[in-house]
Formats: C-alpha cells, structure tokens, sequence
C-alpha cells in the first residue's frame, strides 16, 4: 500500500468515526427514535425495491409467462417494506448482527495493516495488535449485544471507531 493510499484510508477512518459517532450518540440519547427512524429508512429503500421489481415485470418484453420472478420480488419486497415501516421494532434486533458484522469486515481487511507495521519492523506492532485485538472483541460484544442495551451498544459503537482511527494513524505513520 503507498503512503497515499493509507492517507486516504486514514481520512476514511476519520469520516466513519464522525458518522458513527453521531449515530452512537443518537442511539445512546434517543434509542426509540434511532430505531424508528432507521426502520422508516429501511421501509422507504424496500419500497423503493419493490416498486422496480412491479415496474420491471410491466416492462418485461417476454410477456408470454403469465408469473414472473419480478412481480413476486416486488409483492414481497411490498410486504416487508410495510411491515418495516408500520413495526419499526422488528429492526432491534437485526441492527446489532449488522452493525458488527459490518465492524468484523472492517477489521478483517485491517489485517494487511498489522503484516505492514510488523514488516517495517517499528515499535508499533504491540499496539497495533492490541488494538486489533481490542476492535475483535467490540465488533463480538456488538454481535451479541449481552446486555441488549442500546446506550451501551452506542458507547461500544464509538469506542470501536476511536480504536479504528488509532490503528489507521499508525499504520499510516508506519507506511514506508
């Protein structure tokens, strides 16, 4: 990776930390109105779906078949974009699985981090891979949400990204 590269990873770095911690600020202050608000979201893109699978199959140019695949991804598509956007608190629980596993892919493609730092041979390999340790437990503690707790599902969200920063600035600081 060149220096360019991990400068513009380590702006990206910074960029999610912002977002996410607005998002976990939100969530930890207002948690009902986070839910609801991302289940609205999530219900208005499902919409959004549906209407191009209905729209699709009107278009279709082999109107031969009578059913078409689209028109049954719309109508489904349809069902749970109003169920979504009617039960907001059916997402509570999706929304952990998938703010981790968005975390656990972060991290996994900051291995090739931990292998630079390691090979530039500096002091910062302990810390990398403290950190790196320390970001895997946070994305496993989202996953499983043990205490189903929204404040600290907030609080572990924007400590994860501070950890990410701080993997980031180093390995940038490490690049040769």
């Amino acid at each position: 990776m060149t220096k360019d590269e991990a400068e513009k990873s380590f702006w990206i770095s910074i960029i999610s930390l912002v977002l996410f911690s607005v998002f976990g600020i939100y969530l930890m202050l207002k948690p009902d109105t986070t839910i609801a608000m991302i289940s609205k979201v999530l219900a208005l893109i499902t919409l959004a779906i549906s209407i191009f699978g209905v729209v699709r199959y009107f278009i279709r140019k082999d109107k031969t078949k009578k059913i078409d695949i689209n028109i049954i991804y719309g109508l489904i598509a349809l069902i749970i974009a109003i169920i979504l956007y009617f039960n907001p608190y059916l997402i509570k629980g999706i929304i952990p699985i998938a703010l981790g596993g968005f975390m656990l892919i972060n991290i996994v493609l900051k291995i090739g981090y931990i292998k630079q730092v390691k090979k530039n041979e500096k002091n910062d390999f302990g810390v990398c891979i403290f950190t790196f340790i320390m970001m895997l437990i946070l994305s496993a503690l989202v996953i499983l949400n043990p205490l189903n707790s929204n404040q600290i599902l907030g609080m572990t969200i924007i400590f994860y990204q501070v950890l990410d920063v701080i993997l980031c600035y180093l390995f940038k600081n490490n690049i040769l």
